[in-house]
């Protein structure tokens, strides 16, 4: 949560509360920042490089899009998560409106598995866990999805449910 200080000593005030209530208080330097936004950039690269080698013609989303790719009229939202201290690769799935969502669970270095989730299944969850450190180990509810690349063709295939903006001829 964002809290906006008036002055030092409201700003004192907030974190007291804050803390007293057991709430944890995090501050991230805009370099962190910066490094989220290039890992999470980085899937999407590698995501927009696995559809074009599977066949399909794919356009990066627009910025200010709650889409990353556009694949045949289908908005996918790209993913990442590393291995949290919660135990689980969590993906905050608010604010999103795709058609297929790619999540991919990674370390440091790489992509460790990717699981490829149909809008349908959401049920209109709003936070996915992965609780095996390492995915293909993963029994739970997501488990259908690992590596279902078939599954995203499908969806892909059957384009979008959104109307599409034509060209003008004249």
């Amino acid at each position: 949560m964002t809290w906006l200080a008036y002055s030092p000593e409201h700003a004192a005030r907030v974190w007291t509360a804050e803390i007293e209530a057991g709430r944890r208080i995090v501050w991230t330097p805009a370099a962190d920042k910066e490094r989220a936004r290039q890992f999470g950039l980085n899937a999407e690269r590698l995501a927009l490089d696995i559809l074009s080698i599977r066949g399909h013609v794919v356009v990066p989303g627009g910025y200010a899009d709650h889409h990353d790719i556009v694949a045949n009229g289908a908005r996918i939202e790209v993913k990442a998560a590393r291995w949290g201290r919660h135990g689980a690769y969590r993906f905050n799935m608010r604010k999103s409106d795709a058609d297929l969502y790619l999540l991919a669970c990674c370390n440091d270095a790489e992509v460790i598995a990717w699981f490829c989730v149909p809008a349908a299944a959401l049920d209109s969850q709003k936070i996915i866990g992965v609780w095996a450190k390492n995915p293909n180990d993963h029994h739970g509810q997501w488990a259908t999805y690992l590596e279902a690349w078939d599954i995203a063709d499908q969806v892909i295939a059957r384009g979008g449910g959104w109307p599409q903006q034509l060209t003008l001829s004249i």
